[in-house]
């Protein structure tokens, strides 16, 4: 059983600009304007509270929230196993609901960042180090549980790293993480779900 506490609408437009030779790259780096992902502050059974992604405008299989069948946060809601500050709700109203959250920068969101947890499988190995030409800047992962393909710890917190997330193949498990360790629930407007 899952537990919703909080929701938080993350975009990442305010990420500095960083301009590349090759314009097959530079037209990702320049894609992550329009790039956002939703969180929710989860409670599962015996577990503390994690934010983790449950929805984003790029992506597939973990990363979306229906479409794929028989999964994601909108078929849990639909099926009973995820609730909303411990009630449920019919999934069409938890979907308005989602759809309605204000996006947020990076700078709004206090000691949270995101982070994403991947390992390159399939095509992806050929990319792994390179891209096009651009060989990626690995100096800001957490590489010290690393094998040769991961996973990597991966701050999402420059373009080029949002770039590699999207283009190079692997699982990925993206998240809200505080260097604090505080999962403090954000000052929000609470969704009114049971108005």
């Amino acid at each position: 059983m899952v537990n919703e506490r909080d929701h938080v609408k993350l975009g990442f437009a305010e990420l500095a600009r960083v301009n590349v030779a090759d314009q097959w790259l530079q037209y990702h780096f320049n894609s992550v304007d329009d790039v956002w992902i939703v969180f929710a502050l989860e409670e599962r059974d015996g577990q503390p509270p994690k934010w983790r992604r449950i929805h984003a405008s790029w992506g597939h299989g973990e990363a979306a929230m229906y479409g794929a069948y028989k999964k994601g946060a909108a078929w849990e809601v639909h099926t009973g196993q995820r609730k909303l500050r411990g009630k449920t709700l019919p999934v069409e109203k938890y979907l308005a609901e989602i759809a309605k959250l204000p996006t947020k920068q990076l700078s709004d969101i206090g000691a949270l960042r995101p982070m994403c947890r991947k390992s390159v499988e399939g095509h992806g190995l050929e990319y792994i180090d390179r891209y096009y030409g651009h060989e990626w800047d690995k100096s800001s992962w957490d590489m010290s549980e690393a094998g040769p393909t991961g996973p990597f710890l991966i701050p999402l917190s420059t373009r080029q790293n949002m770039a590699f997330l999207q283009r190079v193949d692997g699982s990925s498990d993206v998240y809200l993480a505080s260097a604090t360790g505080s999962i403090k629930v954000l000052p929000t407007d609470t969704l009114d779900l049971f108005a």
